[in-house]
This record gives structure tokens, C-alpha cells and sequence, in this order.
């Protein structure tokens, strides 16, 4: 399946917090700044009434996944 993405990256959930079954995520991918997360994260700019559930992108490495999903 072609995607209509404009960049194709590898990438896995984070695996915590709760999915309801037969559920699925979705929402704007948003690359963190800095990159790393491992300071704290500019909060991005989106519009809330099309935006309700952002996932932030960052890269893996430099710091634990704690600190990374405190920030993000």
C-alpha cells in the first residue's frame, strides 16, 4: 500500500496508558523540539478544535523513555 505521507519513517507506540479494544490512535504527528525530548518540549503549534489528539515525534536515544514521555 502506498502512503501519501511526504516522509516515511519506522516507529513504534508507546506502550502504556489505555487503547480500548478495537480502538486505534489517531491524531497530527508533531516533531518535537528539540528532537531528543529530553529537555522540555516547545509546545507546537495546532489548532485544538482539528488537533484533539497530537502525537509528538521524538527520536529515540540520550535519555530514558520516562524522562521523553514526562516532557512530551
Amino acid at each position: 500500500m502506498k502512503s501519501n505521507c511526504l516522509l516515511d519513517f519506522k516507529g513504534s507506540a508507546a506502550d502504556f496508558g489505555y487503547n480500548p479494544y478495537g480502538k486505534v490512535v489517531f491524531g497530527s504527528v508533531h516533531l518535537a523540539e528539540p528532537l531528543s525530548g529530553c529537555q522540555p518540549i516547545i509546545t507546537p503549534t495546532f489548532d485544538e478544535k482539528y488537533d484533539n489528539s497530537p502525537i509528538v515525534f521524538v527520536e529515540r536515544g540520550n535519555c530514558t523513555f520516562v524522562t521523553k514521555a514526562n516532557y512530551a
